[in-house]
């Protein structure tokens, strides 16, 4: 069996003319499944990728930086960071239907 799983960004606008347009597409493909995520909270996920990756860029820049404020500060981020990245997989779970304990 094949497996494919849709990426969010992918799904614009009509979710369900989205689904119906990859059914009629792939009816004729046996042993073939496809995962479409809910994505009502799309821009959410798409917002925490964004956060996190400047979060990122800023702990990469300042890394080797010995200032002691700084040096705390790049701590306070990094906490941050973790806990929006929680956040993002714990949507993401959601998005693909795994109950979250």
């Amino acid at each position: 069996m094949r497996l494919t799983i849709v990426n969010p960004y992918d799904i614009t606008g009509d979710r369900e003319g989205f689904i119906e347009t990859r059914k009629f597409d792939t009816q004729s493909e046996k042993h073939h499944a496809c995962l479409i995520p809910e994505n009502t909270t799309f821009h959410r996920m798409d917002g925490l990728l964004t956060e996190i990756r400047q979060f990122l860029y800023v702990e990469d820049k300042y890394a080797t930086d010995q200032d002691p404020d700084t040096r705390h500060i790049l701590r306070e981020f990094k906490t941050i960071r973790e806990e929006k990245q929680r956040e993002l997989a714990s949507i993401i779970r959601t998005a693909c239907g795994q109950r979250i304990s």
